[in-house]
Parts: structure tokens; C-alpha cells; sequence
């Protein structure tokens, strides 16, 4: 099944609800200084990460605590996993009707558009504008 604007990536509607679960908890929404999107997730159990890499692409990779340890912080070495530009962006869009009103907004922010445009856009997508 092809959802959203996601159309080269074939999800189940519960595999594309358990996406945005966990972005939503766990995940942000992002624009960088050079202008490209991403989405980020990190954790310290690497399973979760490695599932969404399997079912959106991106990269996995390791991000070490110790900055923090040397700091006198107690951390653990964790995990992030991200994916970029363009494909950020359709998971952004695609996904934006069924976020809280925080990732939302981290969303607009990044794009750097009103909601109304966003809400416009995923009609076009759909067919109903």
C-alpha cells in the first residue's frame, strides 16, 4: 500500500502508524543552517531504529556520550538514525495530519510554511484540491 506522499515507499497502515508513533515520541523535525530538511530519531536500544531504516531508509549510526561523561554526566552511547532532504520532506508532509500540535509546529518551522500550505499541499497529494 502507498501512502501519502510517500509514493515510493510501500507501507502497511500499521506499519505507517507505528512510524509516526514513534516519531512523535521520540523523533524531531528539523531544517539546518544550509537549508536541508531531515528527521532525526535516537535512542539507546538500536531495534527500533534499525526498523525504521527498514521500512524508510536513512542511516543509522552510533552517537557517543562521551562529550557528556567527560563533563561528570551520567549518559549512555546511543543511536540516531535520520534521513534527509527531499525524503524528510515527504515524511514530513505525509505524516503531519497525524502529529501533535509540538511536532506540528517543529514541522512549519522547518518547511518554513503556514499550516494552511501544508494542509493544501497533502490535499493536492491526495487528489481533493
Amino acid at each position: 500500500m502507498r501512502l501519502g506522499l510517500l509514493e515510493e515507499v510501500c507501507l502497511t497502515s500499521e506499519d505507517f502508524g507505528w512510524v509516526v508513533g514513534f516519531l512523535e515520541g521520540e523523533g524531531s523535525f528539523r531544517r539546518a543552517k544550509d537549508g536541508t530538511l531531515s528527521v532525526h530519531a535516537g535512542q539507546v536500544n538500536k531495534e527500533p531504529l534499525d526498523r525504521l531504516q527498514s521500512l524508510l531508509g536513512g542511516s543509522v549510526y552510533p552517537a557517543s556520550a562521551e562529550y557528556q561523561r567527560k563533563r561528570g554526566v551520567k549518559a549512555s552511547d546511543s543511536w540516531t538514525w535520520v534521513i534527509r532532504s527531499g525524503e524528510a520532506a515527504k515524511l514530513m508532509l505525509s505524516s503531519y495530519k497525524l502529529l501533535s500540535n509540538k511536532r506540528k509546529e517543529q514541522v512549519r518551522v522547518a518547511l518554513g510554511v503556514d499550516g494552511i500550505i501544508i494542509e493544501a499541499l497533502i490535499l493536492a497529494s491526495e487528489g481533493k484540491l
